[in-house]
């Protein structure tokens, strides 16, 4: 007789060849499903890492987006800034006192001038008071001996403007 009728015979034989085989099936599912759960833990830490990656770069995208939309609007206030000093200093260093033309020009052109620029910016703050002194002096040729003093100032305005332009432009503001 093989072991296997004799243990089919028997019933202390075949229950205990029936827990036995029980106990090898248990162990076996249980270790195919920590097997299967690890692999989608590790899958699942995969999809994880990806979507962090993805939202990085859409937050970098985002940001550079922001810095180009703001630098494309710095460069819009950098060329109205050069228009509206040009037409302040050609009008200043010509303009005469006593025509009220000329006057109410100059005084629209100061005031626009004076709407864009930032008096707690120190470059923009002597802009202005270059600009306001070049305009309180009365004298023609006092005004147009204080011309090299207003275009340096000017310069300088317009040279930061364009510092910070490129930065935001390279996204390292």
């Amino acid at each position: 007789m093989s072991w296997l009728s004799e243990a089919a015979h028997d019933q202390t034989k075949a229950a205990v060849f029936a827990a036995i085989v029980a106990f090898i099936i248990g162990l076996s599912s249980s270790f195919v499903a920590l097997i299967i759960g690890w692999r989608q833990g590790t899958s699942a830490r995969l999809s994880a890492q990806a979507a962090k990656s993805s939202a990085e770069a859409a937050i970098l995208t985002a940001r550079s987006a922001g810095d180009r939309a703001i630098a494309t609007m710095r460069i819009q206030w950098v060329h109205d800034l050069r228009k509206v000093l040009s037409e302040y200093h050609s009008i200043l260093v010509s303009f005469n006192t006593s025509d009220n033309a000329d006057y109410r020009k100059i005084a629209e052109v100061g005031t626009q001038l004076d709407l864009m620029l930032n008096l707690d910016e120190e470059e923009q703050r002597e802009l202005w008071e270059v600009a306001e002194e070049v305009f309180k002096t009365k004298d023609k040729g006092e005004r147009v001996a204080l011309d090299p003093k207003l275009m340096a100032a000017g310069r300088r305005v317009l040279k930061k403007e364009w510092r910070r332009i490129k930065l935001e432009l390279r996204g390292t503001n």
